[in-house]
C-alpha cells in the first residue's frame, strides 16, 4: 500500500504568484535595466529574486543566467495574464 502524502509534488516555480512576479519586475526595472556591472548587494538581490521564482532549483546560477530566467519568468507571467 502507498501513502497519499504526495511526496515530490512541491512547487517547481512561482511563475503564477503575482507578488513574486511584482518583486521580480521591481528588481528588473531598478537594478538589471539600469546597470551592466553590479555591486555585491545587487548580485545578491538578483540571485534571491531568482530563487523566489524558482525555489526548487538545485544549482546556483551565474548572474547572467539568473537575469535571463528572471526576464523569462516575467514574460511568461505577462503572457498568461493576457489570456
Amino acid at each position: 500500500m502507498s501513502c497519499n502524502c504526495k511526496k515530490g509534488k512541491g512547487t517547481i516555480n512561482n511563475l503564477n504568484n503575482r507578488d513574486y512576479i511584482e518583486q521580480a519586475k521591481q528588481v528588473y526595472n531598478d537594478i538589471i535595466i539600469n546597470s551592466t556591472e553590479y555591486t555585491e548587494v545587487e548580485k545578491t538581490l538578483i540571485i534571491q529574486t531568482y530563487y523566489l521564482l524558482y525555489p526548487a532549483s538545485k544549482v546556483t546560477p551565474t548572474i547572467e543566467e539568473a537575469i535571463n530566467q528572471i526576464k523569462l519568468g516575467i514574460e511568461v507571467y505577462d503572457i498568461r495574464k493576457r489570456k
